[in-house]
């Protein structure tokens, strides 16, 4: 019992320790973590933000979410736009879903942040084709750097932060290959120029990462990713 109080007393005494070399480090540093942010840099929007799916959604009842989402505090929504219902073809784009949804944000004042991710069965690898696997990422890099200006050309206008794919450190988000963060990084370096060359003042974000300890080939823990 006293080895057992001994212990909790030890662990609260290196967390408090902790607390306060940060609390030095901060103040030596001019940082001040007691004041939140307020608001998105350069946008007039609440700070909060939130993970939607709102495909699908009749147009009553979209307006309806954004609104009570606005309502609700929030002031950002990230939002999946699978490049494979957009361009199910090579060049031959389908924006009537996505025009719906960006248009119904924007009204709804929200800011949004698109998701670009999913390629189509063109794009794919014969592995990731076979499979059915519409999660992969493209065979050839530059056929997604080449959607995603189209994208930001028609979208530009009406947002500003784009997330290049989604879950890359998991499969099936990475396809039938092994899970491989320099192959990210280089989809992210074909992405984000192109991007830019359809929308100068674009922010492109780096995906989300989904939740693990793993360091296999099917997934790789996000901070070590």
């Amino acid at each position: 019992m006293r080895l057992a109080l001994y212990y909790v007393l030890g662990c609260a005494l290196v967390v408090a320790g902790g607390l306060l070399w940060r609390a030095t480090l901060e103040a030596g540093a001019g940082l001040n973590r007691t004041l939140p942010p307020t608001g998105a840099p350069g946008m007039d929007v609440p700070f909060a933000g939130v993970t939607v799916e709102l495909a699908g959604r009749p147009s009553d009842a979209l307006a309806t979410r954004l609104a009570e989402l606005r309502e609700a505090g929030f002031g950002w929504v990230r939002q999946r736009f699978d490049w494979r219902e957009i361009e199910p073809a090579p060049g031959e784009f389908d924006w009537a879903q996505t025009d719906r949804l960006v248009d119904a944000i924007s009204q709804a004042g929200l800011a949004p942040v698109a998701v670009l991710d999913g390629a189509p069965d063109w794009a794919l690898a014969p592995a990731d084709r076979a499979a059915q696997n519409g999660l992969a990422p493209p065979a050839n890099f530059a056929d997604f750097a080449r959607f995603a200006a189209a994208f930001a050309a028609r979208y530009g206008d009406r947002i500003r932060f784009y997330q290049v794919w989604d879950e890359p450190n998991v499969s099936p988000h990475w396809g039938t290959r092994h899970i491989n963060p320099v192959a990210y990084a280089h989809l992210l370096r074909a992405a984000a120029p192109a991007i830019r060359s359809s929308d100068a003042d674009a922010v492109i974000l780096t995906a989300a990462l989904a939740p693990t300890i793993d360091r296999g080939h099917l997934a790789i823990d996000e901070v070590y990713f």
